[in-house]
């Protein structure tokens, strides 16, 4: 799938609006999984939706591209990006066992710092002072909104610092990768992964509970969403004309979980989350203007 025939405004917004659509399907999946680990080990949890995963992008390659679409010349690449995600994964679940919930937040939401970082280390992307500040301004609604007191040092930050690299990491393998592949490869890989992590660490633990009929709805709807997730980010990233454009919108991640936790949970948002919503919200229509002025003087020059 290439997007190169498209004009770098349209790439620009199709690849912010594939972003944020992606990171609000991951924030549906997390909703799913917080609710389905009231009855079962995170473990668990993580393996049944990588197990449906696999499935329905395993049926999805196969119907659509045939047995050779899952091994492209490229392979050791998307398998090196499926392990860099499965990694991640591990290292998120583990950092939420030792940490509160907002200095896991506050470190976490350093990736796309860690993306622009290796954009230009790998990439030889430039990235201009306005989008450094706009990612910077968003970062700090982010502290608003969680207000981290990062008092529980040790084990948990190792964790949450060692997956935001390894999820910046996985970005830069993408854009490695290129343009032209099919999308069931997006999760495939990362999916198999997971699932191979996940049963191991089920057989080492012997943790794992019947599933209750009442948590079937929850456990058919995650895997859409995670996929619907995994697919737009990638998409996004990879049809961006540079990955600091797309990197701040990561944050939106953040918005859709305040939502949630006021509609399912009761979790009334206080001032200080409103303020950082609108910081974060702010930062993103202040870099779409950009994108849009830079893209039109560029476009006038010629």
């Amino acid at each position: 799938m290439s997007y190169d025939h498209l004009d770098p405004k349209t790439r620009t917004l199709q690849a912010i609006i594939l972003v944020v659509l992606g990171y609000f399907g991951y924030a549906v999946s997390d909703l799913t999984a917080k609710i389905l680990q009231d009855n079962y080990i995170v473990y668990q949890v993580l393996f049944i939706n990588a197990a449906l995963c696999l499935l329905i992008t395993g049926v999805w390659g196969l119907y659509r591209y045939g047995i050779k679409g899952f091994f492209p010349p490229n392979l050791k690449m998307h398998l090196l990006r499926g392990l860099i995600i499965s990694s991640c994964a591990f290292c998120m679940v583990n950092a939420l066992k030792y940490l509160p919930l907002a200095d896991f937040y506050g470190i976490v939401f350093t990736i796309p710092f860690f993306t622009m970082i290796f954009a230009i280390l790998f990439l030889n992307e430039k990235i201009g002072w306005r989008r450094w500040t706009a990612s910077i301004v968003a970062f700090l609604g982010i502290i608003i909104i969680s207000g981290p007191q990062f008092n529980a040092l040790g084990t948990g930050v190792i964790f949450a610092l060692t997956g935001a690299v390894l999820g910046a990491s996985s970005v830069i393998v993408l854009r490695k990768i290129g343009k032209t592949f099919p999308p069931p490869l997006f999760g495939f890989w990362p999916f198999f992964f997971m699932f191979i992590g996940c049963a191991a660490a089920l057989l080492l633990t012997d943790s794992a509970k019947p599933i209750l009929t009442a948590d079937i709805p929850y456990i058919l709807i995650t895997p859409p969403f995670t996929i619907l997730g995994i697919t737009c980010i990638s998409m996004g990233y990879a049809r961006a004309p540079d990955t600091s454009i797309v990197s701040p919108f990561h944050y939106t991640q953040i918005i859709w979980g305040v939502a949630f936790g006021w509609v399912f949970f009761d979790t009334l948002p206080t001032q200080t989350t409103f303020l950082g919503v609108a910081i974060i919200i702010g930062a993103g229509l202040y870099t779409l203007w950009r994108e849009y002025v830079h893209k039109h003087r560029i476009k006038k020059a010629y």
